[in-house]
């Protein structure tokens, strides 16, 4: 038998020599793939922040009058106006979600008159009239409540409204001079309204709106020169408005 020694030298060097031929049969493991990179957070547009900026538009409506002390032949009518508006606003938001809640105030010059012409009949006499009126200025302080599609606003708006009209009026005899008055009055009322804005950038949006503005009854004294009546005229006015705005935000 041969020697232990013997035995134990040559099964380590058979083991040494078929090391490296297990080892190429072995499978290399591919290297693990690398992991995904993580989903940018979505970026939601901020509604929140003060604003200002700049609109116009235009505006139709009518005016309706009650004459109070000439005959009664005459005692209502009521005609129609238009014309231009231009003007700014100031405003807040505050976004909850996709719910946004606002305060906007704007003013703005204006351009809506009109004016109607009463003949003979139905002025006693062979008298006729003529009243015409002017809006100088529209300023509206209103609410909104809007629903965000994330860079689209979809909003409803209500308020009080102001307004200040000059009016005159004329009156003709048969034979002789025209008579001529005029008066001027603040007008108050209450408004209401939709939108929709649309952000352009961060800060920048355009806006389109509907309102409709109807304002409380006013008395204008027409106080003539003799022959012709001091008269008195109860007038108020409902305009509707379409205008378009672009407003630049203050994000909080």
């Amino acid at each position: 038998m041969y020697p232990k020694s013997f035995v134990t030298a040559g099964f380590v060097s058979a083991v040494l020599l078929a090391g490296p031929a297990l080892a190429a049969d072995m499978p290399v493991p591919e290297p693990a793939p690398p992991a995904p990179a993580p989903a940018p957070a979505p970026v939601y547009y901020d509604w929140s922040g003060f604003y200002f900026g700049v609109h116009g538009g235009y505006a139709w409506g009518d005016r309706d009058l009650s004459i109070t002390n000439v005959p009664p032949a005459v005692s209502s009518f009521s005609y129609d106006s238009d014309g231009w508006l231009l003007g700014g606003q100031l405003g807040v938001n505050w976004q909850v979600d996709n719910w946004v809640l606002g305060v906007e105030g704007d003013i703005a010059w204006s351009g809506v008159d009109g004016s109607m012409t009463l003949g003979t009949p139905p002025l006693p006499g062979g008298w006729a009239a003529n009243e015409s009126h002017d809006m100088k200025w529209l300023s509206t302080l209103r609410a909104r409540v809007g629903f965000a599609a994330d860079s689209v606003l979809f909003y409803g708006t209500g308020g009080i409204a102001f307004a200040e009209y000059d009016a005159t009026a004329w009156f003709t005899p048969p034979a002789g001079p025209t008579f001529a008055a005029s008066d001027s009055h603040t007008h108050t009322g209450w408004t209401l309204g939709a939108g929709i804005e649309a952000g352009l950038t961060e800060n920048l949006s355009l806006k389109a709106e509907y309102l409709y503005v109807d304002f409380g009854s006013k008395d204008y004294t027409y106080a003539f020169a003799p022959p012709a009546p001091v008269t008195t005229v109860s007038a108020d006015h409902q305009h509707h408005i379409v205008r378009a705005g672009l407003n630049y935000r203050f994000s909080w």
